[in-house]
């Protein structure tokens, strides 16, 4: 038993070891989340409202890619393009986008793995959804 039971211990003082060792602390490195960011990717639109009416059929392709930098990008029905960037942070159910140059925030909530964009522009309801 004691020789089973030495080996386990060195064991298992190794990662904590290597930490000390590389001159870094679990608290620096973040979640397993922020490591591995299993939300960047690209999401599509697939539903775009203004004030109820639907807006979607006026785009061939609205896409919001997330990696270091959030792109929103868009291709109009009569083929003319525009995109955007913005930094943004990633919360567990919500994600903020800041537009460089702009002062505040647009807070949109994740719903069941899709950022879901609302906002009163010019009095009417503008309404986005991004799926994976």
């Amino acid at each position: 038993m004691k020789k089973l039971l030495q080996p386990l211990l060195v064991l298992s003082l190794l990662p904590p070891l290597a930490f000390y060792l590389a001159g870094c602390s679990a608290e620096e490195m973040g979640s397993l989340s922020e490591l591995s960011r299993p939300y960047e990717g690209e999401y599509a639109c697939t539903q775009l409202t203004l004030g109820g009416e639907e807006m979607l059929s006026r785009f061939s392709a609205i896409r919001l890619t997330l990696g270091e930098d959030a792109v929103l990008s868009w291709r109009t029905a009569e083929g003319s393009e525009g995109a955007a960037s913005f930094s943004y942070e990633m919360g567990e159910e919500s994600v903020t986008f800041y537009k460089k140059g702009r002062r505040g925030a647009y807070v949109c909530t994740v719903e069941e793995g899709a950022i879901v964009f609302s906002r009163v522009v010019a009095g009417r309801l503008l309404y986005a959804r991004f799926a994976p």
